[in-house]
């Protein structure tokens, strides 16, 4: 039982030393976190700017004004209109035709 609480003993006494080392070596000066901080910010504005960059490019590729999902909405709407107004034997005529166009 002594060498039990010896031992703890020890072991509370050298993690006092160890704690006490330890937060010395993780104080920063404010010049040091000054410089940090200006790193940081320099950091994410080159990351912002590349995404910037990146959007600008797909911008100029794509057209702004119709977006592909919305002109998929467009098709899509007109193929149910088209659908719509023709019969059933008309629609099974259309699909076969395209079918063997895209075969052909």
């Amino acid at each position: 039982m002594a060498r039990l609480a010896q031992k703890r003993r020890e072991r509370e006494e050298n993690s006092k030393v160890r704690g006490e080392s330890i937060r010395k070596r993780n104080k920063k000066s404010k010049e040091e976190k000054e410089r940090l901080a200006e790193f940081q910010e320099v950091k994410l504005k080159e990351r912002l700017m590349k995404i910037q960059k990146k959007k600008s490019a797909i911008n100029q590729v794509s057209n702004p004004h119709q977006r592909p999902w919305e002109n998929f909405d467009l098709e899509f709407a007109k193929r149910e209109q088209l659908r719509k107004g023709m019969s059933l034997a008309e629609q099974i005529r259309f699909a076969k035709n395209r079918r063997a166009g895209t075969t052909a």
